[in-house]
């Protein structure tokens, strides 16, 4: 531990001195280069010591970092990164295309939440919010196992929100970050206004077919489940033909996380964490139980205030499924971003 602090100081002692030579020597211009600041530092340490190296800056004093913290990427603006890839024999370095101030901000904005979950990920999967995300989450550790962590699942906070994200990962293009978005049917409709449509565009995506396929989202609202599901998959092709991987659910995540196999399994779920000695496990066909866990289900019981939360329940439900048994959604997803 001795041995620590004083490498931590004398690195301190270093960077002042380097940037008191900057300020001796204005016509010379100075390079700090660091590789990995954050070996044997716990996060905050890092942190701190990231702040340390990146206040030593001046107009004659530049510092490149490298790194493989998320800590120290997290804390670096979008537009401030480099990332170097392996391309069969060589290594190339990827900068962002950022054409405007308003992107800029943009996306550095965003540094702190995204970062480390693009550029450390060997796939990146956009949801529409916290629910999806760790249900998502959830089921590819049932089916990859470890080899889940490499996919990074991230939130939009709505399906109004991918555009941002979606055009920070086009920012870096050139890198080829493997992504897929995932939605729900509503988002197809004159409802939300066609969000995930609206947002692709607003990305830079050129659609095509587009009021022919309004029509047929519909058409379809009035129809069956056969109809969802048609459109859906019609929708995937749509997006894809742009250059845009989409997933879209025949309903939304909510319905595709209870069928007969775990019908009771989730009753039993509902009863631990339900304010209003209902008992879900008996009463309930398959239908009325899925309005119970969707958007105006959760909080259970209006009246009271539950100690727990949409997202924490509808993992907990997501945790009874069996995969050989799962909706057909569940599995269609986890084909389509295992494929990516």
């Amino acid at each position: 531990s001795e041995a620590g602090s004083g490498i931590q100081s004398g690195v301190l002692l270093a960077l002042h001195r380097l940037e008191q030579k900057a300020a001796e020597n204005p016509n010379v211009q100075f390079i700090l280069a660091v590789e990995e600041p954050e070996a044997f530092l716990h996060p905050q340490k890092q942190k701190e010591l990231y702040q340390d190296i990146l206040a030593t800056q001046s107009k004659n004093l530049r510092v490149i970092v490298t790194t493989h913290s998320p800590y120290i990427v997290a804390e670096t603006p979008f537009t401030s990164l480099g990332l170097v890839k392996k391309q069969e024999q060589h290594c190339s370095l990827h900068i962002p295309d950022v054409t405007t101030k308003q992107e800029r901000e943009t996306f550095d904005a965003y540094s702190s939440e995204v970062n480390a979950s693009l550029f450390f990920a060997d796939k990146v999967v956009l949801v529409e919010g916290e629910s999806d995300a760790r249900v998502i989450t959830l089921l590819l550790q049932k089916k990859l196992g470890g080899r889940a962590y490499r996919i990074s699942v991230i939130s939009a906070s709505g399906n109004k929100n991918f555009s941002p994200f979606l055009k920070m990962i086009r920012a870096w293009n050139a890198a080829k970050i493997p992504h897929l978005v995932v939605t729900d049917f509503d988002s197809l409709t004159k409802g939300t206004e066609r969000a995930i449509i609206a947002g692709a565009k607003a990305a830079g995506y050129t659609l095509t077919g587009e009021t022919a396929f309004h029509a047929k989202v519909d058409s379809a609202l009035d129809k069956g489940e056969a109809e969802f599901a048609e459109v859906a998959s019609d929708a995937t092709d749509l997006f894809a033909s742009a250059g845009l991987g989409v997933f879209v659910f025949t309903s939304d995540l909510e319905n595709a996380l209870i069928t007969a196999a775990n019908k009771h399994e989730t009753g039993k779920v509902l009863n631990e964490v339900a304010t209003n000695n209902v008992d879900y496990t008996s009463g309930y066909d398959l239908n009325s139980l899925k309005r119970q866990i969707g958007s105006k289900g959760i909080p259970l019981n209006p009246m009271e205030k539950p100690p727990y939360k949409k997202p924490f329940i509808h993992r907990k439900i997501a945790d009874t499924i069996n995969l050989e048994s799962a909706h057909p959604d569940i599995l269609r997803l986890l084909d389509a971003i295992e494929a990516l």
